[in-house]
């Protein structure tokens, strides 16, 4: 995936905290072919403040970091689609787009080792529940409440269709 161009669209909702961390993290094992795109939500009185924080912890000489924002919060989803119609639009076709949460709940070395992947599959998931995987640092409400949503969706999904 290195050597291909990515676009790496990052939701966010009023993330001064973590988001700029995660972009800390990323930024500097970056190359030219990709960019980052930071689809935020955030009320607009957030915005400059937000683009500031980020902008003083990208770290990378080679990629870029643009901004897609909403006058509204649509929730993640919305968020993922707009930033992805956004790298589109700005800057042409890509390979490959990652996308994740701002909010901690991604890990960058995760990010970075699906970025530095040489696989050639049409898709790659990282997911928090696969047998090799952790979490770590949530509350055991969100835990509980994160699988309960990963067990009831998938039979509300298959009960409309």
């Amino acid at each position: 995936m290195q050597s291909k161009k990515t676009a790496i669209v990052i939701a966010s909702y009023k993330e001064l905290e973590a988001l700029p961390i995660l972009i800390s993290r990323i930024s500097p094992t970056l190359n030219q072919n990709q960019i980052v795109i930071i689809a935020d939500d955030s009320p607009i009185e957030l915005r400059k403040q937000l683009i500031e924080k980020c902008k003083q912890e990208f770290k990378s000489n080679h990629s870029t970091l643009d901004f897609s924002f909403s006058a509204n919060k649509c929730g993640r989803g919305a968020a993922i689609f707009r930033g992805i119609k956004f790298a589109q639009n700005t800057y042409g076709y890509f390979d490959f787009y990652l996308e994740c949460d701002s909010d901690g709940s991604h890990r960058a070395e995760d990010i970075i080792k699906i970025l530095n992947t040489d696989s050639n599959e049409d898709l790659l998931i990282g997911s928090r529940y696969l047998p090799e995987s952790k979490i770590i640092g949530w509350p055991i409400s969100r835990t509980i409440f994160s699988k309960l949503l990963n067990l009831t969706i998938p039979r509300l999904l298959k009960d409309l269709s």
